[in-house]
């Protein structure tokens, strides 16, 4: 996989090595030493406050990728930042920031609690939880990681594999993707009847961006912000606020329809030509149907990653993870999706 970079290796340890691959090369003799690794870097990003998706690195990479986005200034995030890792594209009131496309962790997580009931993902909200749970973790050697299977379940070994591989390439190019503020945790999902429905996997992106440039509707769109809740804030003068729900709403949507509108061709009426627009900019044609015409593609509705995935089936509380039978061939697929996804 040495073909395929880690963007968490743009940080670099004491001695100038790049952090995944420091803390690779600290479990190399491990089954699941990517999944360690990844898990590690997950607990240090909160420490140290930092995002792969919007490390400097790949901030210049989506400025180099789009047109729109030359007049921009990278700048660093206002907030959460304190070793200055966090940037953003700044042009007046508009701000573009990173995001991950297919979410290592929710996934993850889901096929520990319906296997074993033994390890969770846990992201702490605070530095000093992921402090302590890192330290508790290094002191047991992850013995968690390594007793969670027996070798003699081919079928969870063929997952965890994949998975283990996935965790390499979810901090890679190939995972990331631009997207405008307000567009990323809020889409992190919502409780409903005390299930936790995941939003952010890319087809159900697609699916409400393809319902905007077609059908013209925005309802879709809206959909992917039912997790959003009243919200406690600190503002730059260091007063105590609330964001209400429907206001956060109406700010995501508005900063998701501009982004989108900018795919717009002069023929504004053209909704089909700037699905094409947006899906050729963002690399996003291997999650989509390719329609063959005599001289060109064109691209058409999004793939489900899994049977009856879909936004109206996932907030009915069905089809939300995929099952036990889907779940190697979906990993599969997206892994190739993110080696192929190159820019």
């Amino acid at each position: 996989m040495n073909n395929y970079y880690n963007v968490n290796n743009e940080i670099r340890d004491k001695n100038g090595n790049g952090l995944f691959e420091s803390e690779v090369l600290c479990y190399k003799n491990e089954k699941y030493k990517y999944l360690i690794a990844y898990y590690i870097i997950c607990l240090r990003a909160i420490i140290e406050e930092f995002d792969s998706d919007v490390l400097e690195y790949s901030i210049k990479k989506y400025q180099q990728q789009y047109y729109f986005l030359k007049q921009y200034y990278i700048v660093n995030q206002p907030n959460y930042n304190s070793n200055c890792y966090k940037k953003e594209l700044k042009k007046d009131k508009e701000v573009y920031r990173g995001d991950t496309l297919n979410s290592m962790t929710t996934l993850f997580n889901h096929f520990l609690r319906e296997s074993c009931e033994k390890l969770r993902l846990t992201k702490p909200q605070y530095k000093n939880e992921a402090e302590k749970l890192l330290d508790n973790l290094k002191k047991n050697s992850f013995a968690e990681f390594k007793n969670i299977f027996c070798d003699n379940d081919q079928n969870k070994k063929a997952i965890m594999e994949k998975f283990n591989e996935f965790a390499y390439l979810s901090g890679t190019e190939g995972n990331h993707f631009l997207c405008p503020m307000l567009f990323n945790s809020e889409r992190s999902g919502v409780r409903l009847d005390g299930m936790y429905i995941s939003l952010d996997f890319p087809d159900l992106l697609l699916e409400a961006i393809y319902e905007y440039y077609i059908n013209v509707s925005d309802k879709k769109l809206e959909c992917l912000f039912y997790g959003i809740t009243d919200k406690p804030y600190t503002d730059i003068n260091g007063n105590n606020k609330v964001w209400d729900r429907e206001s956060h709403i109406r700010k995501s949507l508005s900063n998701t329809k501009k982004w989108l509108d900018k795919f717009e061709s002069d023929e504004k009426e053209n909704g089909l030509l700037a699905w094409n627009n947006f899906i050729k900019a963002n690399h996003f044609d291997d999650y989509v149907k390719k329609i063959k015409n005599d001289e060109d593609i064109t691209f058409g509705k999004p793939i489900p990653l899994w049977k009856r995935h879909t936004l109206e089936n996932v907030l009915k509380g069905l089809c939300i993870f995929p099952k036990d039978d889907e779940l190697l061939n979906y990993l599969g697929t997206i892994i190739e999706r993110i080696k192929n996804r190159k820019f």
